[in-house]
């Protein structure tokens, strides 16, 4: 099944809340503290769930791009990254269209700290890197992370960074700037595509191995 999973800080596992039946292939999520936000690649929408994973809100995304691949918000708006045309896109909650720029590499992942906007994006299908743009979408910081497991998906609480390795199937903890702090097995069984934090707890969505 494709899930969501509920995290302590420390690694251990809360709940779990299935969400197959609303989308099969969630590829990035993000809260509001209230309600999680998720981006599927089944429909390509972005869907609004309550924390039980009951369905609220439906955005239809795919007029934009095709192969979505992270999601974030401030509370205000969502911003999106997809593969199709490695863009990010800023929408209000109703899905309109209200910026995008180009991101340097194929995106995976996208996280917002209120004040900038953190990418992890992959070279040539082989070298990971975390981007940090303003949000008019120009360049910051490219940290380059090697040629490491891919980083699907990103979040943080402004003080730390947390990204999950789809390959290996972990969380990896990382102050921001780039210093790898810990790291712990996700996913349950699941391949670990995205993932989000309401300051006190972290949400990671997966998909079946």
């Amino acid at each position: 099944m494709s899930s969501i999973f509920q995290y302590d800080k420390q690694g251990n596992l809360i709940d779990t809340v299935d969400v197959t039946a609303i989308d099969s292939s969630p590829y990035g999520i993000t809260t509001d503290r209230k309600y999680l936000w998720f981006v599927g690649g089944e429909n390509d929408s972005i869907y609004q769930v309550d924390k039980q994973g009951n369905l609220i809100v439906t955005i239809a995304i795919g007029a934009f791009d095709n192969i979505p691949a992270g999601l974030t918000t401030d509370r205000k708006y969502l911003w999106f990254v997809g593969q199709q045309n490695s863009m990010a896109y800023q929408l209000d909650k109703q899905g309109n269209l209200i910026d995008s720029f180009a991101t340097t590499y194929a995106p995976y992942g996208i996280a917002t700290d209120r004040k900038y906007l953190w990418v992890v994006e992959l070279e040539l299908q082989a070298n990971a890197h975390l981007c940090v743009y303003d949000k008019q979408g120009h360049l910051i910081r490219d940290f380059d992370l090697g040629t490491q497991n891919i980083h699907y998906g990103i979040t943080t609480d402004r003080k730390y960074l947390w990204v999950v390795d789809g390959s290996g199937a972990t969380v990896n903890q990382y102050d921001k700037q780039a210093h790898l702090i810990d790291s712990w097995a996700a996913g349950a069984g699941e391949v670990p595509t995205g993932i989000t934090t309401d300051r006190k707890y972290l949400w990671v969505c997966g998909i079946p191995t």
